[in-house]
């Protein structure tokens, strides 16, 4: 057999942002922000001004970003927690079915009586928006006039052997949106991972919810865009189980190990997958 041979890669020219928040690369400015939880009447005002009529998540990190904004065509790929939370809100289809799997736990009266950013009592449980922060949020993508830029299904796929190569990482970030800790009976949350090499960028954006004793789920977004190209490809995956799922399938462990099974990456490679699409938007 013949020796694997490394493919040499020509870094091209770029510049780090200022407080290393990003990079000049290929004709894209990537940059990320990185700021403190919302306060009371922070998220006062994302109730009024944006739309979020529910009770919020007990760390919403408003100035949170991440920006990818092709310089000609001025599209940009952004995620911020505005839009992510958006996404907790139910769509239901004609016959009524949510888009989503919902679930109540025995504990589901604590959320019922959730307070709003004034402490005031939330009188009648809201059955529009999801109590776990699900979301559906899988990247905003708009051109230079503010319009969200359309997403055709594709046939094409991420270039994971391109992203297995052992290519220096050029620049690397991570930010967080939201998170919640569901009353100390688990974890939902929302995390954007970076990573620019010379020949292309990676994003992950994840969703991940841990209900104890109930329920794992786990909503991927990957984005992937190589340099020289004229497309960006959006993968999404969805994968989850409830505690009887997980019985049927021999991986009760999964819920009930909390040593080794208690973040996303301890359990992405074992969780069912129930959804998975691959998008692309021209540039």
């Amino acid at each position: 057999t013949a020796p694997t041979v490394a493919v040499p890669t020509t870094v091209p020219a770029f510049t780090f942002l200022e407080d290393n928040k990003g990079i000049s690369i290929n004709g894209w400015l990537i940059k990320i922000n990185n700021g403190r939880i919302a306060n009371d009447s922070e998220l006062e005002a994302l109730k009024t001004n944006d739309g979020l009529d529910f009770p919020l998540p007990e760390m919403v990190f408003f100035s949170n970003y991440l920006s990818c904004i092709h310089q000609n065509s001025g599209i940009e790929v952004n995620f911020n927690p505005v839009d992510a939370l958006k996404g907790c809100k139910i769509k239901r289809n004609e016959t009524g079915e949510p888009d989503r799997e919902l679930f109540k736990v025995k504990m589901h009266h604590k959320w019922q009586n959730r307070t709003d950013a004034h402490g005031m009592e939330i009188k009648q449980w809201r059955d529009d928006f999801d109590w776990t922060y699900t979301t559906t949020y899988a990247a905003t993508i708009k051109d230079t006039s503010g319009a969200c830029v359309k997403r055709r299904t594709s046939t094409k796929r991420i270039d994971y052997e391109m992203l297995k190569r052992k290519d220096p990482i050029l620049w690397f970030g991570t930010t967080q949106l939201y998170e919640d800790d569901l009353f100390d009976n688990g974890d939902s949350s929302y995390t954007i991972k970076v990573r620019v090499m010379a020949d292309c960028f990676f994003i992950l954006g994840r969703m991940w919810l841990r209900v104890d004793d109930t329920y794992l789920r786990i909503f991927d977004t990957r984005i992937f865009h190589a340099f020289g190209q004229n497309d960006i490809l959006i993968e999404t995956c969805h994968q989850e189980a409830s505690k009887e799922k997980l019985h049927q399938i021999g991986k009760d462990f999964l819920l009930t190990d909390h040593r080794n099974c208690k973040r996303p990456e301890q359990v992405d490679k074992k969780l069912p997958s129930i959804h998975a699409e691959t998008q692309l938007v021209i540039v």
